[in-house]
């Protein structure tokens, strides 16, 4: 199955918030809903807003017509912001998901976009372990994918530095720049620690690998799992993402894996159209046995 041509112009999104965009289908949307996903759940790279995915956005909006869209932004900030004010932040797309669930659910589509899009996801995760689903009707056999663009890294501080850095176009600048996004990156650390957390790169990985990788929305459900990611990756190491890959396998985990040889982090989209959306299509069609 070919995948789409991009929709190049502009998508149609509300914001809810600084965080939170919402793409709605129209009344004229075509498509068979009962082989789309009730909701995707798009969660950028730092400092990417709709604008800069727009050819992710589009082309998964152009798969699923039917679906309501999340764009979940990911900031800089985010690292030295409280728990409080990232869950209120994300409190639309639980209420969205609440929703959503009340009536004719047709599954998850979940695409997670670098690591900075991974903690956006870790913290919509504890959030829904907190939220009240009472009276909300449980959906254990509706089809799942956790689709996973150059991440989960393991080493935070490399991740960290590399990821402020290499945007940094200026060589002596970005020299400039690293000792301060290590002494930012471990001050992270400390604050983390001292709260009585456990690592952040750690405790997202074990995040990702969990069997109730949604609270009350996933739960019961055999979640598919799709590895995008490159050898020449220098945010996100192959190696990192092959051993959470094998991790996951050995949970019971259905997974799948494309490797790109030549793109970067999170380029895979450009410079493999084709064969991106290909693989992204695969798996929903696996989880939702079409």
């Amino acid at each position: 199955m070919a995948h789409p041509s991009p929709v190049l112009s502009e998508p149609t999104f509300t914001a809810l918030n600084p965080t939170v965009l919402v793409s709605q289908p129209t009344a004229s949307t075509l498509g068979n809903p009962l082989s789309q996903p009730s909701v995707i759940l798009f969660f950028g790279s730092m400092d990417a807003d709709v604008r800069l995915l727009r050819r992710h956005v589009n082309c998964l909006l152009s798969m699923y017509p039917t679906s309501t869209m999340y764009f979940i932004h990911s900031f800089r900030g985010y690292f030295f912001s409280t728990t409080r004010y990232r869950e209120e932040a994300l409190q639309p797309v639980v209420d969205g998901l609440r929703n959503a669930l009340r009536s004719d659910f047709r599954g998850v589509y979940i695409h997670v976009h670098s690591n900075g899009g991974m903690f956006q996801f870790m913290s919509l995760r504890n959030l829904l372990s907190k939220s009240d689903f009472t009276g909300i009707p449980a959906w254990p056999t509706v089809p799942s994918v956790l689709v996973m663009d150059s991440v989960p890294g393991d080493n935070g501080a490399h991740a960290a530095v590399t990821s402020a850095a290499l945007p940094v176009p200026n060589p002596v600048k970005r020299w400039i720049f690293i000792p301060t996004a290590i002494a930012a990156w471990w001050l992270v650390w400390l604050l983390n620690a001292l709260d009585g957390n456990p690592p952040m790169f750690e405790a997202a990985r074990d995040g990702l690998n969990s069997h109730d990788l949604l609270p009350h929305v996933t739960s019961g459900a055999q979640t598919v799992r799709l590895y995008l990611y490159s050898p020449r990756d220098r945010i996100t190491l192959a190696e990192d993402i092959e051993t959470h890959a094998e991790e996951a396998r050995r949970k019971g985990h259905l997974v799948h894996m494309e490797k790109f040889e030549r793109s970067w982090h999170i380029t895979h989209a450009r410079e493999y159209p084709e064969r991106y959306w290909k693989a992204c299509t695969r798996v929903w069609r696996q989880a939702a046995k079409l």
